[in-house]
């Protein structure tokens, strides 16, 4: 999965509506990439206001 397809999806990821076959290599990229990791925190932050 590459950076701009991550991104794309995590909104829905946060919101628990992605699902595999996505889901797990969604996971696997956050695990593997600081940026989308990085990103993927700032936006949960952002929900939780």
């Amino acid at each position: 999965m590459t950076c701009e397809h991550c991104r794309n999806l995590l909104f829905e990821y946060i919101e628990g509506l992605v699902e595999d076959p996505q889901r797990s290599p969604l996971e696997g990229h956050l695990q593997g990439c600081e940026a989308c990791r990085q990103e993927e925190q700032a936006l949960e932050a952002c929900s939780h206001v």
